[in-house]
């Protein structure tokens, strides 16, 4: 009977909130699991907006609960941090800032549900040992304020990525045009992507590495310029067979005195011996990686280039 007096006092907006995320969540890593099947290249582009659009949503109902708790002062604070912290990622020279917040989102992704997991079992524990003064201490401003501060620090990492995605260009342009205005194309709004957050989508990605690999299946990338193009996009693949044709269009590049290729052969290079199981030679890539993992897209056969020196 205690016990489930307890949990019914431990049953806040708050507590509810951070169980129906939770339950979520795990639901996208099954659903995610399920439609990837076993195949960890599959897994690494399936899209990660649904994750981001679940931490939004949560970190929105926590503001929402605990904003009308706080002052005004606090109120427009965490108002300031959203705006600013949302809209350096369409000002120019904000390319920075931009990749270092869209790079938080996904550890906010990954790692909120631990946190939140975490909070909700102390809460309950806490309420077990001690209900009065776990009661007494999460109605503290100082608690509600802060709980207002990092809502607004999870809406900022993760709604940017959401608009700059909403907002992106097209991931690749008509058929019709050029071979090199594709490619310049593509590259652009690969990079684009890296800059604003939209990298998240990673369909986008797909589409890119698709239209790559149809140009170089019919020979159309032939110039420096389109080759290091071609290795800016493959390089953002998901198998080996997708950073060695990366590198050998970037060591290709190189033969023009007019462009210098030098850090993205550098980069394919690691990226693809990374993805072979071999130790990296210039020290470019962090993080881990799938080993052999499967072409998402496959690269079509016939496609040929010069073996790098």
């Amino acid at each position: 009977m205690a016990l489930r007096d307890t949990l019914r006092r431990a049953a806040t907006p708050l507590v509810l909130a951070g169980i129906t995320y939770i339950c979520v969540f795990l639901t996208l890593v099954v659903g995610t699991g399920v439609m990837a099947g076993s195949d960890p290249a599959r897994l690494a582009t399936t899209s990660v907006t649904g994750y981001f659009v679940l931490a939004g949503a949560f970190a929105g109902v926590i503001a929402v609960h605990v904003g009308r708790r706080v002052s005004r002062r606090v109120q427009l604070l965490a108002v300031a941090l959203l705006v600013v912290g949302v809209g350096v990622r369409f000002v120019d020279g904000g390319e920075t800032a931009s990749g270092l917040l869209s790079m938080s989102g996904l550890f906010v992704v990954v790692y909120l549900p631990y946190l939140v997991g975490g909070t909700v079992l102390l809460r309950i524990a806490g309420g077990l040992v001690s209900p009065d003064r776990v009661h007494r201490l999460t109605d503290r401003p100082v608690v509600s304020g802060s709980l207002l501060v990092v809502g607004a620090v999870v809406l900022v990492v993760t709604v940017g990525p959401l608009l700059a995605i909403a907002t992106a260009s097209p991931a690749v342009p008509p058929a019709d045009w050029s071979p090199e205005e594709q490619l310049a194309y593509l590259e652009s709004t690969d990079q684009a992507d890296r800059e604003t957050g939209a990298f998240v989508d990673r369909s986008r990605d797909t589409a890119r590495i698709e239209r790559v690999l149809s140009l170089a299946r019919a020979g159309a990338i032939d110039t420096p310029q389109a080759q290091l193009d071609a290795a800016v996009v493959l390089h953002h693949g998901t198998c080996p067979a997708h950073f060695e044709l990366a590198h050998r269009y970037a060591v290709r590049a190189n033969d023009s005195p007019e462009i210098d290729p030098s850090f993205w052969i550098r980069a394919t290079y690691d990226r693809w011996q990374v993805s072979i199981g071999n130790e990296q030679r210039y020290g470019t890539q962090a993080g881990t990686r799938p080993v052999n993992a499967t072409c998402v897209p496959p690269v079509p056969e016939g496609i040929e280039t010069e073996s790098p020196p």
